[in-house]
């Protein structure tokens, strides 16, 4: 098997692809994206995985249940 790649996929890996968040240890992407693009040339780097604030709950929920007693480390004046 011969594998190839076009020059600009080997000097920008990240080429149209689309960046997950991570949740739950597992890759999570949605239909809305976000655009990078590279700051110096303005070209399309990468999409990112846009969330609402369900999936941002959902972060959350994920994490309280890695680390079941802990609490919060938020210091109240008192």
């Amino acid at each position: 098997m011969v594998v190839t790649a076009s020059i600009d996929v080997l000097s920008n890996p990240l080429s149209a692809a689309q960046v997950p968040c991570i949740i739950n240890g597992k890759p999570y992407v949605t239909s809305k994206t976000y655009s990078r693009n590279d700051p110096h040339t303005g070209k399309h780097l990468f999409d990112v995985t846009a969330v609402t604030e369900d999936d941002a709950r959902a972060v959350i929920d994920s994490a309280k249940a890695a680390f079941p007693g802990k609490q919060s480390t938020h210091q109240t004046a008192g």
